[in-house]
């Protein structure tokens, strides 16, 4: 168990990246959990790439949706809320539509309202595994997993505080203190993390700035308790209300869709609509975990967690000044979850992790589209200022039982094996009143209940062979499954009932699963200054969940969220990180992926047939470069570091249609940071660039409901001033 405190402190080295003596210059050895044990990230069999607090610094990310070029084939795509990983990500506007890669907090998972904007404030590191996750940490991880590890309390009194300030009127506070309270015994930490800034985008209506802008407060607490030399017991809560506007769609078109520019707003970074819109969130929660180190040097962990989440967010429909429709969306998330596991001795031939886990989830939705005033002037029955409204509520129940075996038949080949077997219980309530929606067609469901039940074994196994000391090679076989569910959103009333004959509401899906196949390797050479990881990987998806057009009997077609396609992905990743001399650090992280709808009919423009199109948001080729040098001023007792990032994406498309007016281009992100420290002191000044060439980007091109063409932009160049002084 003292092995899982000594991550800490590796991670703290990795600051730096390298060791640096007279002598030599080596890489420091990277600790991760990606197993559910602490192991050197060399000796794990997965694609696992860990980033650490200070390379989350020289990014100024401060939310996990800032953190989208840190590792090969990973994205998060703020267009749709989602995080993407090897081409596959998504889910969607409703509370019945999960993510497909899982994102966690200190291993409780957090619901999808909240995952992207879970704050970064005091971490250690961020753990990226790429890949079917399904064996460890179960459901809707069939693309992979980010794991946010945040700082324990340190022994000793001390702590920081940083003011920042930057253009679009960026103001920021951060404040972190460890709070020893009995030595030895009783630890404790605080940290708060403040963020205001103007956005970037003008409502030439009201003259504001709303879109692109900050504001955000961060609070984290941990006590961690050490009654003696065998348990560790933590005690962990958080708590985050941020009402950022990260970005938001600008339309390109006029109210029906015709034309190239919005009339009413021609220029890039302008909007011209009546409705205030905004993003709400509202997230936090508490945990309690326990590890207990026996005799036989198996640890037993408990980890008991509560987690929270509302978020609200107003859309103005129609991108105009006029009143036609503005819609608000309300939802809310509970969850309690247990998992007891129990990981063997690293130091015997066999080694395993056995435990249980338990889930209760509440979920919660109410959404409002508004008719304005103007609406009976689009034709369709509408009558003015009435409204559609809707609400559900889902109930999720899950147990399940994991475990993992590593078995060493030589000193060189390990057998891996790993499998989860999953019970989920699905329960629904779902009113909808499309009494007010004329020709537009909503239904009307008052009362109706659903529910659902599935069990699911996840396999894996692979092998490992350790050719010397600083190459290990590998091959994986791994599943997953990602959950079904309803899609609550505005439904037509063809949608509602049961057209395709097989006994359940047509809004109803099923599960979706992944088989994937993967080789790698893993070297550290020239005597540990070089770090040179690499995997080639393929996925195959059945019944993936994806909206298509469907002709139901009588010639009625809707767009219809089902299990409709097969996806396959294939790629190469590699990772290479080098400290060729004293206080230099390079990285290299570069990809090639192919994801395709490998069978895909009714997916294409008006139903025609999307086999062999790209994934949206899937990019062939993406890769990051970065350099960073400090410089030792000894006669000035302090030391300057420089970094820079450069960030390469792809064309790709924001839809599963692969059209010209969906195409996103090529994007050439450049962020540096250069930051003067005074050792004696602990002060520093630091400056920051994100963005530094002012690149024009997209990051969404689509369409609405009432058939207006939008596009939403990339953040513009941005830099700031940050003090830190330390204590």
């Amino acid at each position: 168990m003292r092995g899982l405190l000594l991550s800490g402190a590796a991670f703290a080295a990795l600051a730096c990246g390298a060791t640096a003596t007279a002598q030599e210059v080596v890489l420091e050895e990277v600790v991760v959990t990606a197993q559910k044990r602490t192991e050197n990230l060399q000796d794990v069999p997965i694609a696992v790439s860990a980033v650490g607090a200070e390379r989350v610094e020289q990014l100024h990310a401060t939310r996990l949706a800032d953190l989208t070029a840190v590792a090969p084939n990973f994205s998060v795509e703020k267009a749709n809320g989602t995080v993407y990983i090897r081409g596959v990500g998504g889910g969607g506007r409703n509370i019945g539509f999960g993510g497909r890669a899982g994102v966690y907090l200190d291993g409780v998972y957090i619901g999808q309202a909240a995952a992207l904007s879970q704050s970064l404030l005091d971490i250690e590191h961020v753990e990226v595994l790429r890949g079917p996750q399904g064996h460890l940490f179960g459901r809707n991880t069939v693309s992979g997993a980010a794991n946010i590890i945040t700082r324990a309390p340190a022994a000793e009194f001390g702590g920081e505080v940083t003011l920042g300030a930057g253009n679009l009127e960026y103001r920021s506070l951060g404040l972190r203190a460890d709070l020893p309270i009995v030595e030895d015994k009783v630890l404790a930490k605080l940290s708060v993390g403040l963020e205001k800034r103007d956005g970037y985008t003008r409502n030439l209506f009201d003259n504001n700035r709303v879109i692109g802008s900050l504001d955000s407060q961060s609070y984290r607490g941990a006590v961690r308790l050490l009654p003696n030399e065998k348990v560790t017991v933590d005690v962990s809560a958080d708590y985050m209300r941020d009402k950022s506007f990260r970005g938001g769609p600008e339309s390109v078109s006029s109210l029906t869709g015709a034309g190239l520019v919005d009339p009413l707003a021609p220029n890039a970074y302008e909007v011209n609509t009546n409705t205030p819109r905004f993003k709400h969130v509202e997230t936090g929660g508490g945990a309690v975990n326990v590890n207990y180190e026996q005799d036989d040097g198996s640890t037993i962990t408990s980890i008991t967690a509560y987690r929270t989440s509302k978020s609200a967010v107003q859309a103005d429909n129609d991108y105009t000044p006029i009143d036609f429709l503005h819609t608000l969306y309300e939802d809310e998330f509970r969850q309690l979850s247990q998992e007891l596991r129990i990981a063997s001795s690293d130091e015997s031939r066999l080694r395993y992790v056995a435990g249980v886990f338990l889930l209760s989830e509440e979920a919660d939705t109410k959404r409002v589209a508004a008719w304005g005033a103007a609406a009976v002037g689009l034709g369709l029955g509408l009558a003015p200022n009435s409204s559609t409204p809707s609400s559900a509520g889902i109930r999720t129940t899950s147990y399940a039982l994991f475990g993992s075996l590593d078995y060493d038949l030589t000193e060189r080949l390990t057998v891996n094996l790993g499998g989860r077997y999953t019970i989920e219980q699905r329960k629904l309530r779902y009113d909808l009143d499309g009494s007010n929606s004329g020709l537009v067609g909503i239904a009307t469901l008052k009362g109706f209940k659903d529910e659902d039940e599935e069990n699911r074994f996840s396999p894996s196994i692979g092998v490992t062979f350790k050719a010397n000391d600083d190459l290990n090679l590998y091959a994986k076989y791994s599943t997953g499954f990602k959950s079904g569910g309803w899609n609550v959103d505005f439904l037509n009333r063809n949608q509602v009932k049961d057209l395709n004959g097989d006994g359940r509401a047509d809004f109803a899906f099923d599960t979706e699963t992944v088989q994937s196949y993967e080789i790698g390797a893993k070297a550290e050479l020239f005597e540990r200054r070089v770090r040179l990881n690499a995997a080639v990987f393929a996925a195959d998806y059945d019944d993936y969940q994806i909206n298509r057009f469907v002709q139901f009997p009588g010639g009625i077609t809707v767009i219809q969220l089902s299990n409709a396609a097969k996806v396959e992905t294939k790629g190469v990743e590699v990772s290479f990180e080098a400290a060729p001399i004293r206080n230099l650090l390079l990285t290299l992280d570069a990809a090639y992926m192919d994801a395709t709808f490998d069978d895909f009919k009714g997916g294409g423009p008006g139903g025609a047939d999307a086999s062999g199109n790209e994934l949206p948001f899937s990019p062939k080729w993406s890769g990051t470069a970065s350099a960073q040098y400090r410089f030792d001023l000894p006669s000035l007792g302090s030391e300057l570091t420089l970094f820079g990032q450069y960030a390469y994406r792809a064309k790709t498309y924001a839809g599963q249609e692969n059209q010209d007016n969906q195409r996103l281009g090529e994007r050439k992100l450049l962020n540096a940071r250069a930051t003067f420290t005074h050792l004696g002191t602990g002060l520093s000044v630091s400056v920051w660039g994100s963005n530094i060439t002012d690149q024009d980007y997209l990051t969404n091109r689509t369409a609405d409901f009432l058939g207006t063409k939008f596009v939403e932009r990339g953040e513009p160049q941005t830099y700031g001033l940050e003090v830190t002084a330390r204590f």
